[in-house]
């Protein structure tokens, strides 16, 4: 994931609602690349780079906000990477969740 540092700083510039829809968007990347084979590598890859994301989002989020990232983290570290139909699913409820949630839909 290259710098993290560098990473983190510019990822924390954004406001709440650009964070949880950065969080969004990669759910539902991760979502469209488990409907194909061959994809594991960079579904685990979105999985890392989201759970970073919400480590950071969740820090200064209101705790009604926290608590449904800290749910979808806990979520994400339990996935089973070979189980694309479970990988499809919590994509897209927790992209469409997180989209609600920023405001930017």
């Amino acid at each position: 994931m290259g710098n993290l540092e560098e990473i983190k700083k510019r990822f924390s510039r954004n406001s709440l609602s650009v964070r949880l829809g950065c969080i969004a968007s990669n759910l539902a990347r991760m979502g469209s690349f488990a409907r194909m084979k061959n994809n594991r590598d960079v579904i685990e890859d979105l999985v890392e780079e989201s759970k970073f994301f919400i480590e950071w989002t969740a820090l200064k989020a209101p705790s009604d906000i926290q608590e449904k990232l800290i749910d979808l983290q806990l979520k994400l570290a339990l996935l089973k990477y070979g189980k694309r139909t479970e990988i499809i699913k919590l994509a897209e409820t927790w992209s469409d969740k997180l989209i609600k949630l920023s405001g930017l839909s």
